[in-house]
């Protein structure tokens, strides 16, 4: 028997940190990515949709939101799929108050109260779940649960976060790894950790659904539990539709001249991607177009010619790491210390005796070079 696990679908964001064109084609999105987990459960014979909370980002829920969900519960339920959904921090018992879980379909199994309880699915699995009662549970519910029930496979689903001895308390239903392994089941499908994780042998964390800021980046999706001949295989589904994808460019170790050249790179640098991306560009270390980059104007072209890939959605910047290009010659003069020092290395006695006195190997014109500039960078920061 197969099951599907998700969590953290967080319907309702408003992606505000971005223009209300990336908005709108982000919001869009997340409703593509649903579809697809709807038609992968179709396509594969899937009896259960375990979603582990977050299914809202938050108490507000947009009409297309409520009503897309019903009639997405409706169309499973026609092809005898049951959904089984547990409450978390984000879409609480304190969030829903006008009904909506009162009109969700007959074949979606809600688990809002904090009493854990238990769903026999097609007489083969046990389902054991619990939902959060406020935004902040800091109670640990898994003391709760009941002990693995033989002659079944046993599926713990819940919204929670695991601490450790070092770091006991949690507002999110915390637990610790030991307590979830003492139930003995034979998967635990968590949620509310965004980056998709396996625990241990029998606890996974499926991530986010999509990514939902540039901190997640990579393909997301959904885990497929298979549950056959006493055995148990977990598979990532790979089903968002946008990725967030980060680029690093470092100035010092690739030959960029101009911004036209940083246009090929960026092009070749996002070849690999096969979906559309949010994507992030990492500029640092030393280069010529320093100037170039920190102007809002230029950067924001440089922008435009980049999303000008159809998979592009968006592009943001970080320059933290960026450093304008150094060259000594643009400081140095007769009269100053610089010129002074240039002077007194460019004599070959002096440059022997240096050698000699220092056991170096060499003094050469690239030595001394670097010598002014990193002289040049310091005073130039200041």
């Amino acid at each position: 028997m197969k099951l599907l696990h998700i969590s953290d679908i967080h319907f309702g964001i408003k992606f505000l940190n971005k223009n209300q064109m990336t908005r709108k084609i982000l919001i869009e999105e997340s409703y593509e990515t649903f579809d697809k987990a709807l038609k992968f459960i179709l396509d594969n014979d899937i009896k259960g949709l375990l979603i582990a909370g977050d299914l809202f980002d938050g108490e507000y829920r947009s009409l297309r939101a409520e009503k897309y969900l019903i009639q997405a519960f409706e169309t499973l339920k026609h092809y005898g799929v049951k959904v089984f959904y547990c409450l978390g921090n984000h879409d609480s018992n304190t969030t829903f108050k006008n009904g909506f879980l009162r009109q969700l379909p007959s074949n979606v199994i809600i688990f809002n109260d904090e009493n854990p309880s238990s769903y026999l699915l097609e007489d083969t699995i046990y389902i054991h779940s619990c939902g959060h009662q406020k935004k902040s549970e800091s109670r640990n519910l898994v003391m709760d649960f009941p002990q693995y029930i033989e002659n079944y496979y046993n599926v713990g689903l819940l919204h929670c976060s695991i601490v450790s001895t070092v770091t006991e308390e949690g507002n999110y239903l915390p637990t610790r790894l030991e307590d979830l392994q003492g139930k003995g089941y034979d998967y635990w499908a968590l949620g509310h950790i965004h980056k998709r994780e396996r625990v241990a042998n029998n606890i996974y964390y499926s991530g986010s659904l999509y990514g939902l800021s540039s901190k997640e980046t990579g393909n997301k999706g959904a885990l497929l539990i298979d549950f056959k001949n006493n055995e148990r295989i977990v598979k990532f589904v790979d089903l968002s539709t946008v990725n967030y994808e980060t680029a690093v460019i470092d100035f010092e170790k690739e030959l960029i001249e101009n911004q036209y050249d940083l246009l090929k790179f960026i092009g070749k640098k996002i070849e690999p991607f096969d979906k559309k991306i949010m994507l992030k560009l990492i500029l640092k270390g030393q280069t010529k177009i320093y100037n170039f980059l920190t102007q809002g104007i230029s950067l924001n072209e440089l922008r435009e010619e980049v999303k000008r890939d159809d998979y592009i959605i968006d592009v943001s910047f970080d320059l933290e790491g960026l450093k304008r290009t150094i060259n000594y010659e643009d400081y140095i003069r007769e009269d100053n210390i610089l010129g002074y020092m240039q002077k007194y290395l460019e004599d070959e006695d002096i440059r022997g005796k240096l050698i000699q006195k220092y056991n170096l190997d060499s003094i050469d014109d690239k030595f001394i070079k670097e010598i002014m500039n990193m002289m040049v960078g310091e005073t130039n920061e200041d």
